[in-house]
Order: C-alpha cells, then sequence, then structure tokens
C-alpha cells in the first residue's frame, strides 16, 4: 500500500471580502492588504522648485537639475463588526529631495460606519494632481501630499450617491499676513460639505 501524497499547508489564507490582495492574519477575522510604491524623477529648467517654469532664469542660486526619490508602505487592515467594516490605514514613507532626506507619515486613519478620523485627504479636494506628480497645483485645492487630520462623516444615499461633512485642522490651507513671513493664530477648525 502507498503512502498518502502530503498535502500543502497554508500558512496565509486569501481574504475575498475586501478585493484582491488582502489575506486574513492567522488566527484572527482581520484581513490586511501590504503595498507601496517607488517613485523617482528629475526635473530640468524648474526654477529650483518642482514646478516647471517657462520663465525660469538660470542663475546660481537655482539648480538647474532637481531630483527626488520616494519609497512608501501602505498597511490596510479591515475587520467585520456589528456597525459595519472597521478599517485601519497607514501609509509612511521616506524621500530624499537633491540630496536632503526624510520621514514622513502620508495617511494614518480609522474608519467605521461612516465615520473617518486621522491623516487623511481633505473632503475639500474634489481632484487633485498630487498623486500623478509633484508639481503645483494650479486648478483646485490639495492636500494630497501631506494630508489634513480630519473627523467626517459619509453618509451613503444609494446609486453612487453619497453626501460628506467634516471638520478639518485648519492650518493646512492657512496664508501668511500681507505684508509679513507670519501666520495668523487657529481661531476655529475648517467645516467642509
Amino acid at each position: 500500500m502507498g503512502a498518502a501524497a502530503a498535502k500543502p499547508v497554508q500558512y496565509v489564507k486569501i481574504c475575498s471580502l475586501y478585493g484582491a490582495g488582502f489575506y486574513y492574519i492567522p488566527g484572527t477575522d482581520t484581513c490586511i492588504k501590504v503595498g507601496g510604491y517607488v517613485r523617482t524623477e528629475w526635473m530640468y529648467n524648474a526654477g529650483g522648485s518642482f514646478t516647471p517654469s517657462v520663465n525660469a532664469t538660470f542663475n546660481r542660486n537655482n539648480n538647474d537639475v532637481n531630483n527626488r526619490s520616494r519609497g512608501i508602505i501602505t498597511l490596510d487592515a479591515r475587520s467585520q463588526t456589528e456597525y459595519g467594516t472597521l478599517r485601519g490605514y497607514l501609509s509612511n514613507g521616506f524621500s530624499v529631495t537633491n540630496g536632503t532626506s526624510a520621514n514622513y507619515t502620508h495617511r494614518a486613519f480609522i474608519q467605521l460606519a461612516g465615520f473617518t478620523l486621522g491623516l487623511t485627504r481633505s473632503f475639500f479636494d474634489d481632484f487633485s494632481f498630487a498623486p500623478f506628480s509633484n508639481q503645483t497645483n494650479y486648478i483646485t485645492s490639495d492636500t494630497g501630499g501631506g494630508g489634513v487630520h480630519t473627523w467626517a462623516y459619509t453618509a451613503q444615499l444609494g446609486n453612487g450617491m453619497s453626501a460628506s461633512v467634516a471638520v478639518e485642522d485648519p492650518t493646512r490651507r492657512r496664508t501668511t499676513i500681507a505684508g509679513t513671513d507670519a501666520y495668523g493664530g487657529q481661531r476655529m477648525p475648517d467645516f467642509v460639505g
């Protein structure tokens, strides 16, 4: 009589509940997805920044060539509760721009039952070019790069429609006091709908 074939041991179980790329954390009902990206860019004749300038002048104060490289790691953990899906999301990275390095947290938030709390993109940003380019956004508001601290609620109205309200940290959009490099103090959060 021959020996039975050994059954392969499955250490990581696929979690199809939230889409492709999620796996169960062993011994729990929580699913996790690990992701990220690496990006590098070079800019020529940008006037010392990453914003192309048609009128950039060549001088000794600005670099004619600028470069930036980034690496981002994302963690997305989700679990079912009696109130809906509980989600924790973290996006953390490392960036080197013209030889100067920095670590930063891009996103860190929790979602449950329509509520979003933490560091995320502003609910005021309808469309941002930040995910596609590091260049200055001339058309719309943009908190895409660093995010904004927020407390928000999104109601799903059906047929693909939703409505959101949020209370956000206003320091991300503040401007300097006219004629100075100083900022005014914060009095109230931004209310967004």
